[in-house]
């Protein structure tokens, strides 16, 4: 099975294709210098398209997400969950025809890197370990991460209807 492992925010954007032999395609978006998110939603589209052109790219059957969490420390804060729910669904409809799942960050870390409370470097360290990927943030650490738990633990995904 080929799956997509996204880690979604409104200043990055990130990307894992694996199956269950290997990680076949990673990417990144920084955007944290952008300030419209017109041009966030344009720059994740272009990136979608550009993997669409690349033939050594398989396409997944199945895409995971992070799921948006609406309450944090005590606020909601509206602009950010609409932003991130454009940019989620964005990449759900232009992966149409491809059923889509979300997972709560504590459990995707529960399920691979063993803690609930796992730190940003936890998976950087175990992606590091395990993968022998090389990163200095944890957004390309949490796509692959996400897109393991995924291929592993799919009883743990919530289907996007």
């Amino acid at each position: 099975m080929n799956v997509l492992g996204i880690d979604l925010g409104t200043r990055h954007f990130a990307m894992c294709f694996m199956n269950e032999k290997e990680i076949y395609h990673l990417a990144e978006l920084d955007m944290s210098k952008i300030k419209s998110h017109k041009e966030r939603r344009r720059m994740v589209w272009n990136l979608l398209a550009e993997i669409d052109q690349d033939t050594n790219v398989i396409k997944p059957d199945i895409i995971v997400l992070e799921k948006i969490i609406l309450f944090h420390k005590a606020h909601i804060n509206v602009d950010t969950i609409k932003r991130l729910g454009g940019l989620s669904h964005l990449v759900i409809d232009h992966y149409y025809e491809i059923d889509s799942y979300e997972i709560m960050v504590q459990s995707w870390k529960t399920a691979i890197l063993g803690n609930r409370s796992a730190t940003k470097q936890d998976s950087i360290d175990y992606v590091k370990q395990k993968y022998k990927v090389e990163t200095k943030n944890d957004n390309l650490a949490d796509a692959i991460c996400i897109a393991e738990c995924g291929l592993k633990f799919p009883d743990k995904l919530k289907k996007v209807e």
